[in-house]
């Protein structure tokens, strides 16, 4: 399966001043410094980033924050550049691509990661044993030449399963690789609501080394979602998924609900980010509770975003099998300053 490494860079962050922020993001005083991040459209950046008003030092980006240099930020870029940030609570309520909780934990934000998740369950319905489930899920944004669609997001999961939950049924314990899902969704930023949204297509590749790690169909169906910051330190959505079998009558009726609080210090907590079953061909569901709690971390200068989400499956709130108990580590790198440009076509403005 063909990796591609890219690289983007959505969003600018610079260093602008010296001040007090208060929660609100207004400035006071003149003392204490304050990061503020702004997501400038490409096309207005290159235009005018020559004419920003320059510091003592010559730096253009290392501006000392004033009301009026507020006030010119404002006229020259407009609606195309928002979002203060204040140290301790990076890019909160921003939709740049940045290395923040904020961005790490919204799906709908062009942040190119490499995920790695164990999923421990101790307890399956209808089953005698525990089993684990390592996904592997990469998340790659690839930009386009488009202000309707300004970039797509591909996020792939591998699953690798070992053991399977029932020893004692008749396939007995398994183990190898689960089929996989490929999520491509090209999302529409509505920046007035604070608010993304987007169209796709989700594809469940055959790859399961056994039938009882996976249905081994080709599937395909659509997929959508929205994404809001509209209320301050919250990052609400939903993502829904669809896929059909072109082999059998299979199908499957999937949301992934998005609800997380931003607290200080790139912590974070907030409903889980399991798929939930609504329907399927059979009229099962599984829905399932879970709740997360994670940090944005650095390791020397590698941004980690870690969380854990155990979760808990009520007899009421399943028909067919589902997990009871499970519990789920997250360690995902992210990486800020990739970027990729389409496959295909022309140009992407995506420097």
């Amino acid at each position: 399966m063909r990796q591609v490494v890219a690289l983007l860079v959505f969003g600018i962050a610079a260093i602008l001043g010296s001040a007090h922020a208060q929660e609100t993001g207004d400035f006071v005083g003149n003392q204490s410094a304050l990061t503020i991040a702004r997501h400038v459209r490409w096309s207005d950046f290159d235009s005018d980033f020559a004419d920003w008003p320059a510091s003592d030092d010559g730096n253009a980006l290392d501006l000392a924050m004033s009301r009026s240099n507020e006030r010119w930020l404002s006229d020259r870029f407009g609606s195309s550049l928002y979002g203060y940030v204040v140290r301790g609570q990076n890019d909160v309520g921003s939709s740049g691509g940045g290395a923040g909780a904020s961005s790490a934990v919204d799906p709908s934000v062009p942040l190119t990661q490499m995920g790695f998740q164990n999923v421990f369950v101790p307890s399956t319905y209808d089953a005698s044993g525990y089993s684990n489930i390592f996904n592997l899920q990469p998340v790659l944004p690839i930009h386009l030449n488009s202000d309707f669609f300004p970039y797509h997001i591909v996020r792939p999961t591998l699953p690798i399963i070992a053991p399977t939950a029932d020893p004692d049924g008749p396939l007995g314990v398994q183990g190898g690789l689960g089929d996989l899902v490929l999520l491509d969704v090209y999302t529409h930023p509505i920046e007035n609501l604070k608010t993304n949204v987007g169209v796709g297509y989700v594809g469940i590749l055959p790859t399961s080394t056994h039938p009882q790690l996976g249905l081994s169909e080709w599937q395909f169906g659509p997929a959508a979602f929205f994404v809001t910051t509209a209320i301050p330190k919250w990052v609400i959505g939903a993502i829904y998924e669809q896929p059909f079998s072109l082999e059998s009558n299979a199908y499957s009726v999937q949301v992934q609900p998005i609800a997380t609080r931003l607290l200080p210090n790139e912590w974070y907590i907030g409903w889980g980010d399991r798929v939930l079953l609504l329907n399927d061909q059979d009229g099962n569901h599984n829905l399932a509770l879970n709740f997360k709690v994670g940090k944005v971390v650095t390791l020397g200068k590698q941004p980690l975003n870690i969380f854990v989400e155990p979760s808990y499956t009520p007899e009421g709130l399943r028909k067919g099998s589902a997990d009871e108990w499970g519990i789920k580590l997250n360690v995902t790198f992210l990486f800020p300053k990739t970027k990729l440009g389409p496959l295909f076509g022309s140009e992407c403005r995506c420097r």
